[in-house]
């Protein structure tokens, strides 16, 4: 499992604070428990279902002390069928590791609409911050993840929420602007458009 997380150490991902946080020793699961983890991990829809109606805790922290629940497990692995049916059954969709970071930022952060749109939908938390104190929404901006900053805004999100450094998503994202950039000065646009309607309400 530690290699899982290793190879990914680059990406701005919610997994980036387990990558620095000492792993506690591993603890023994439940049978129900290990089975839910280990469907989730081979993908396995049916044995997901069939580990929660024998009574597996949706919220159990992984044994390794990453403290990844199986929603966050599924998600580090890229199964989104699997996120997608532990959403429908209630999963804590705010769930963190050390750090803060949830689903909804880093799907922001990465560009997955699909997974945003399932998120908001059920009505993640977003103005959750997540690395150096950015909203999804300042992370999307920054990035240049046009799709996503279009979802939040429709979504209401706050488009004046400063980061840790004080900077709003339209500062920081003008800021990134660099000198063949044409996604990131229609970010701005989206952002001060935005603004300038929120203003005259």
């Amino acid at each position: 499992m530690g290699g899982r997380f290793s190879r990914r150490c680059c990406a701005a991902t919610l997994f980036a604070a387990a990558l620095f946080t000492p792993a506690m020793a591993a603890t023994q699961l439940s049978k129900p428990d290990q089975q839910l983890y280990d469907a989730v991990d081979a993908g396995n829809a049916a044995g997901v279902t069939q580990a929660l109606s024998q009574g597996a805790n949706i919220e159990v922290k992984d044994r390794f002390g990453h403290g990844l629940t199986p929603l966050l497990e599924a998600y580090d692995l890229q199964k989104f069928d699997i996120v997608k049916l532990l959403v429908d059954h209630n999963a804590n969709i705010e769930a963190t590791v050390p750090g803060g970071t949830t689903i909804l930022w880093v799907a922001a952060a990465t560009g997955n609409a699909a997974m945003a749109t399932l998120l908001l939908d059920h009505h993640a938390n977003i103005e959750v911050k997540g690395l150096d104190g950015d909203t999804p929404l300042g992370v999307a901006a920054a990035t240049g993840q046009i799709e996503i900053v279009k979802l939040l805004l429709e979504h209401h999100a706050n488009a004046q929420a400063k980061n840790d450094a004080g900077e709003t998503p339209l500062q920081k994202t003008s800021e990134a602007i660099g000198p063949r950039d044409t996604v990131r000065p229609e970010i701005v646009r989206l952002l001060t458009e935005y603004q300038n309607r929120s203003a005259t309400r």
